[in-house]
């Protein structure tokens, strides 16, 4: 269905693929993503006892700060006025790596909102070529 999933990869050339984030309803609302090799249970637990679905490890940590550019960049981090924001995933520069899946996980922050985050949407996970 339309904008229903809030995390997909596009394709859009050898070893590089569009990551569209989509919160409709959070327009103009901060951002923060990040990826994982490690999958996605057990689950981070949240002070709020909110979920996050996504098993930390070196990559999380690398992502969230942004050092792994140009292989992951989350994009703007802050959601454009339909709610949208464009990330990448680019391996161009790699050897095929053969069906490794990455889970890739994003929050909507705000503030005021328990721990810092509005909105949670499901993890997304994409098997590498």
């Amino acid at each position: 269905f339309y904008r229903g999933r809030h995390i997909q990869t596009v394709k859009k050339g050898t070893g590089k693929w569009d990551i569209h984030f989509s919160c409709p309803r959070f327009a103009g609302k901060a951002y923060t993503a990040a990826m994982s090799f490690s999958g996605y249970r057990p689950p981070m637990l949240l002070a709020s006892g909110r979920k996050i679905y996504l098993v930390p490890d070196g990559f999380t940590t690398l992502s969230l700060i942004g050092m792994l550019k140009p292989f992951f960049d989350a994009g703007p981090l802050m959601l454009d006025k339909n709610g949208e924001a464009k990330g990448s995933i680019d391996l161009s520069s790699l050897p095929p790596i053969g069906g490794i899946p990455i889970w890739i996980a994003m929050a909507v922050l705000d503030a005021a909102a328990p721990d810092g985050m509005a909105y949670l949407p499901d993890t997304y996970v994409f098997r590498l070529p």
